[in-house]
């Protein structure tokens, strides 16, 4: 009896762990944590509503996300904007690129 107990424990343990593994790598994949890329900064005078995790669109497609805001120390300086892009995009940006903050 003791035997048995010990072995459902034990099953009861490692398919725990097996979803929560599986669930780190769905978030992990969805949130582009295992993927190659890169940082682009840009520069808004008025973010309208932009939050760290919004999605950022290259050409019409998902992209990346946006990373971190930073505050200006003035009123009269800009938000400065850390978007992380995925690596195999980088051909399309350029450092005359424009970026738009749109709402969906």
């Amino acid at each position: 009896m003791q035997q048995s107990r010990f072995a459902a424990v034990g099953a009861f343990l490692v398919i725990g762990l097996g979803l929560f593994a599986l669930g780190l790598f769905l978030i992990g994949d969805r949130r582009m944590l295992f993927d190659d890329s890169f940082d682009v900064y840009a520069e808004f005078s008025d973010i309208a509503g932009l939050q760290n995790g919004a999605t950022v669109r290259v050409g019409g497609m998902d992209a990346g996300e946006v990373d971190q805001i930073n505050v200006p120390a003035s009123p009269s300086a800009k938000f400065r904007v850390r978007l992380r892009v995925r690596e195999d995009l980088r051909p399309l940006m350029r450092l005359d690129s424009v970026a738009s903050i749109q709402n969906d």
